[in-house]
């Protein structure tokens, strides 16, 4: 995505510390970057403008719905037929998100069940689908927001 717009020491401070909670005041994001909140919220409204940040979001921790058994469940689809399976995928209560993968025929699937049981009816249910050639599933033991989130590298005109 070749856009031009550079991300400077400000925005990286304030990127990196909406990204650990995205809810934090301009006031405490300006105490953390050391300058003025006034300048935390044109830098904000900027980085919104120009698409750098798309919206906030809230995450719920699917455990405490009941939702025990949480897998990346990974699909060799044909790739001829990936619209119509995209769009089969998304009416799957118990996916939660699915992204294209590397190569033009691998797709990813976030999902969520009640228990094992539920789980691997999904996957049969994946299996049956038109166009998809191969499911392999990974569950996830534990899953949460980014535990992490100040590891995210910006990239900056040096480098």
């Amino acid at each position: 995505m070749g856009n031009s717009r550079k991300i400077d020491e400000i925005d990286s401070c304030i990127l990196k510390t909406l990204l650990k909670d995205a809810r934090t005041s301009f006031i405490d994001i300006a105490q953390k970057c050391k300058i003025q909140p006034n300048v935390i919220r044109t830098h904000y409204n900027r980085l919104k403008q120009d698409g750098v940040i798309t919206g906030e979001m809230t995450e719920i921790n699917p455990h405490y719905l009941g939702l025990d058994c949480v897998a990346i469940v990974g699909l060799r689809v044909d790739p001829e037929k990936m619209a119509s399976i995209v769009s089969k995928l998304e009416k799957v209560p118990t996916i939660l998100q699915t992204a294209k993968g590397v190569g033009g025929e691998n797709l990813l699937s976030f999902i969520v069940a009640r228990d094992l049981q539920q789980l691997n009816k999904t996957i049969e249910q994946l299996r049956e689908i038109d166009g998809v050639t191969a499911v392999d599933s990974d569950p996830v033991v534990y899953s949460s927001q980014s535990e992490f989130p100040e590891n995210l590298q910006l990239i900056k005109d040096d480098q």
